[in-house]
């Protein structure tokens, strides 16, 4: 549900006068506004949080996922959903969690409502694979609560 076909790409300056490279996809129904170095490739999936899209980063050749916050702010209640979402990102470095790379930064920080999220893409999440009707081996169950396990006495210890 990607219009591969990017609108013709813009520049804008920024409040601070730096001039980008803004391309804009259709996502889902959705403009995504990102840098020309995003050549977004496939819609992941969306939710009650954002949308989430596949993309290549052309300067590195790394695929990431792309993550729409769209009006982070419109409640006090998505604000604080979305800076614990990203603090927690940031904070975590473990090997079952996807690593957050950047934050796309706004045009202007006085006036935007959208945020958008890079980090590792992964091949599937947790939610899919319960839901997928394939049945669930014992090894992978186990091997889930394991990990789940050791990302959760990960995240408790003090450094």
């Amino acid at each position: 549900m990607v219009d591969r076909a990017p609108l013709t790409p813009t520049s804008a300056s920024t409040a601070d006068g730096e001039t980008r490279e803004i391309q804009s996809y259709m996502v889902f129904g959705t403009t995504f506004d990102v840098d020309a170095n995003y050549t977004v490739v496939d819609a992941v999936g969306q939710g009650a949080y954002g949308i989430v899209c596949a993309a290549k980063d052309e300067d590195t050749g790394e695929m990431v996922a792309i993550k729409k916050i769209t009006n982070a702010f419109e409640h006090h209640t998505f604000a604080k959903r979305t800076l614990r979402e990203i603090t927690l990102m940031r904070m975590m470095q473990h090997e079952n969690i996807i690593r957050l790379k950047t934050i796309l930064r706004p045009l202007d920080p006085n006036t935007f409502d959208d945020i958008y999220v890079i980090a590792e893409l992964m091949e599937t999440d947790l939610s899919s694979i319960i839901k997928s009707p394939q049945p669930l081996s014992d090894r992978t169950c186990s091997s889930s609560c394991t990990r789940s396990c050791a990302v959760s006495s990960t995240s408790t210890r003090r450094t």
